[in-house]
């Protein structure tokens, strides 16, 4: 009984399935867009960032410049220190601080290096949650960086407010990264 409803229930969203995924393909792909492309959105009480953007660098050049947190205050917005406290094979354990202009905070970070992505959990502080990722894909001589960070503050934020400073954030920081590949992509 539960293998033909599971069955039933997949032929029901197998549609859904195939319609869903080539929305998400002709949004992200190909690699020809020049903005940023930004979508947020609340899951209950986790605020849902996702964030894309086209580098014209190869993703090895765009990952060493994600991968190297020693540097992320040379070109990250709101990033004032960065540090690898600890490394263990593929796993990192990073301290920074950002400044928000109305706060400053001290995140410590897990960070898990992995092929084509980048995964990362703070350890609850300012945040109840703060997880997320980078992660790339080759498009023809560019690379495809998608964005994804959720968050649940520890203290009340008006939507409005956290949206904005959100979106201003995160485009920052994809510029930031497209920037410094261009530069590391020229040396």
């Amino acid at each position: 009984m539960f293998y033909f409803y599971r069955m039933q229930f997949h032929r029901r969203s197998f549609p859904w399935l195939v319609f869903s995924f080539l929305i998400v393909t002709v949004r992200i792909h190909p690699c020809d867009f020049s903005e940023v492309k930004i979508n947020s959105r609340k899951i209950h009480s986790e605020s849902v960032v996702d964030a894309y953007i086209c580098i014209a660098a190869s993703p090895q050049v765009v990952y060493s410049v994600l991968a190297d947190y020693d540097n992320h205050e040379k070109f990250l917005p709101n990033t004032k220190e960065s540090q690898i406290l600890k490394r263990t094979g593929n796993a990192l354990y990073v301290r920074k601080k950002l400044d928000f202009s109305v706060k400053t905070i001290e995140i410590y970070m897990n960070i898990s290096l992995g092929n084509g992505k980048i995964s990362w959990v703070t350890v609850p502080g300012f945040f109840k949650k703060n997880s997320g990722f980078w992660e790339l894909k080759q498009s023809g001589a560019k690379t495809l960086l998608h964005y994804q960070i959720r968050t649940i503050p520890k203290y009340s934020i008006p939507e409005y407010f956290e949206k904005k400073v959100s979106s201003n954030n995160v485009e920052g920081l994809l510029r930031g990264v497209e920037k410094r590949s261009r530069q590391v992509k020229t040396k």
